[in-house]
């Protein structure tokens, strides 16, 4: 799984798999190859529980195929761990859940390699 941004918001996602498009540039004649991954967005993490918990606690809902979504590679941020967990919240509603577990040493600083990088390597 991974956190990623969408929209200028942080989201967890699991990652179905990764492709690469062509898509055309505004010179219709031209086009580029996009990386992107194929994702399904969990909810957002629960508010109360993320208040409760001074921001520590994550627990998000799998939303299936519902948040079925497209972004490209270079919006994620980074790794994380998805663990099931079915508690009972404040509500009293006991769920299916996911907690969620960062890894730090798992960050994504930079992902892929510049095109322009790639060109001065090759000569």
């Amino acid at each position: 799984s991974i956190q990623v941004i969408i929209d200028g918001a942080v989201c967890f996602a699991k990652v179905q798999y990764f492709t690469q498009v062509a898509i055309p540039t505004d010179n219709l004649s031209e086009w580029y190859d996009a990386n992107i991954a194929v994702i399904l967005v969990f909810s957002a993490p629960d508010a109360d529980l993320v208040q409760i918990s001074n921001q520590t606690v994550l627990l998000c809902k799998y939303l299936g195929d519902e948040e079925l979504c497209v972004d490209d590679v270079t919006s994620i941020k980074s790794i994380v761990v998805m663990i099931p967990h079915c508690p009972t919240l404040q509500s009293g509603i006991i769920e299916d859940h996911f907690f969620i577990l960062k890894c730090p040493e798992l960050d994504i600083f930079h992902f892929g390699v510049e095109q322009d990088q790639e060109d001065e390597a090759d000569q």
